[in-house]
């Protein structure tokens, strides 16, 4: 590891770096290797990296891509000093902080509160400073009173809280993060995501391993794809998730994905009208940790997300869902926007609209301690996932908002029953259908 001097605005470079494993067939064969003193070799070589060059300019998000075993996390480990290269070199320029596995540099015998504090001695700050940074961490990880119980008491979605928690929230210049984030829940994953692209802003640089290609296109500027140890495509995100989708399609081991148990009304069947069922619901004062906006010229009682389906609650793609929400005017207010966003988990919007109170059967002026209904039905055309919906009121000047509720019902979708081929990108489920023919060779074409 070195941090001399690389070119300008490069705060990770990675040259020509090799790992290599020494396998024995036998355990008394590193008996004889260690008597033998390397005349004779009774292990085989294991090359896990080889040739693994790449930068990280400052301020960049770039994602190591690659199938289970190709080498991502080792190439982690590395850069983070937490293994050595057999070969090659990796230069630093600035502080890092690293999220490489569930549980690292996390005493499971001490409380949450204890290893906040010696993560803070870690990285060389005074329980002063940790103080003072101590209400902040402990309200992103959001697990409650937890915070002062022993770590051995905690779910995996807890530690990874409290682990990202502390990672994210210290002054580091490069953040690397490996799959933990998968294990988080998908409220948490968005607030990571969201995170991370705050730090962006500030000018820190972000490598991390994930499997997944929509975060690698929404959040990254670059990736590397890393196939058997060795760098296989590396360039402009999107070009090298699709050379890794290629290839994965090229090998045809999509495995059929076993048909849901839940079948889905069809929404607006002829003769039946199916029972709503609730699938989330949001009431004033209830809603610890989201986010409004807003003058709140107009206030949000409540709102509930229905799905016109069966009681057991699963939606599955092209379902037809309903948000409803109840406002009270706070202030006499004319010409409104009602307005519903659709976001995925990482923070992307998928789909928004809005309508005028006219246009909806709302008077044009509606005066203080009026009490508005607003409905709006949706249909679920998007691959299978987990989405939150904002819902908000604004005047017809956008820059006047009277209230933003975001991310205050959230919906999961499942794939249709006896899907076999799950989506492999994007995300929306248009209709679609395909055909094809065969023609025989004609003598000319021979």
């Amino acid at each position: 590891m070195s941090s001399e001097s690389m070119h300008e605005g490069v705060a990770i470079s990675v040259r020509n770096v090799g790992k290599c494993y020494n396998i024995y067939g036998r355990p008394q064969d590193r008996l004889k290797q260690t008597l033998w003193r390397g005349r004779r070799q009774f292990y085989k070589e294991f090359w896990a990296l080889r040739n693994v060059s790449f930068d990280v300019r400052q301020g960049e998000s770039v994602a190591l891509i690659g199938r289970n075993g190709s080498g991502k996390s080792t190439v982690l480990q590395i850069v983070a000093s937490t293994l050595a290269p057999t070969e090659g070199e990796v230069r630093i320029r600035g502080r890092v902080a690293a999220l490489l596995e569930l549980g690292s540099g996390i005493n499971t015998e001490f409380t949450g509160r204890e290893n906040v504090f010696m993560q803070g001695a870690v990285y060389g700050y005074s329980p002063g400073e940790m103080a003072a940074r101590f209400d902040e961490i402990a309200a992103f990880a959001d697990i409650g009173e937890f915070i002062n119980q022993p770590v051995k008491t905690y779910s995996s979605g807890m530690f990874v809280r409290l682990a990202f928690a502390v990672q994210a929230l210290l002054d580091r210049d490069i953040l690397l993060v490996d799959e933990a984030l998968a294990v988080g829940d998908a409220s948490f994953q968005r607030r990571c995501y969201r995170r991370i692209d705050e730090l962006k802003e500030r000018g820190v640089s972000v490598l991390f391993v994930t499997h997944s290609l929509e975060v690698v296109r929404s959040m990254c500027e670059r990736a590397v794809y890393l196939e058997h140890g060795r760098v296989k495509v590396q360039g402009e995100a999107s070009e090298v998730c699709d050379a890794y989708l290629a290839d994965l399609l090229a090998e045809q081991v999509s495995e059929s994905k076993p048909p849901s148990t839940v079948g889905a009304a069809e929404a607006g069947s002829a003769g039946e009208t199916p029972e709503a069922t609730v699938l989330d619901r949001f009431t004033a004062g209830g809603g610890a940790g989201k986010t409004v906006q807003g003058n709140r010229k107009v206030d949000l009682l409540w709102a509930e997300l229905d799905h016109a389906g069966p009681q057991s609650g699963s939606l599955v793609e092209g379902d037809m869902v309903r948000v409803q929400a109840r406002f009270r005017a706070n202030e006499t207010v004319s010409e409104v926007l009602f307005g519903v966003l659709i976001r995925d988990r990482y923070g992307v919007d998928v789909f928004g609209f809005s309508a005028k109170s006219d246009e909806i059967g709302i008077p044009s002026a509606v005066s203080a301690g009026t009490v508005l209904d607003f409905e709006a039905t949706l249909k679920c055309d998007l691959r299978a996932d987990t989405y939150f919906v904002t819902v908000g009121v604004q005047a017809e000047e956008f820059s006047d908002i009277l209230y933003y509720g975001h991310d205050i019902l959230k919906f999961t979708l499942e794939a249709p029953p006896g899907t076999t081929v799950p989506l492999i990108g994007g995300l929306a489920r248009l209709r679609h259908s395909a055909s094809a023919h065969v023609h025989p060779v004609q003598a000319q074409d021979r």
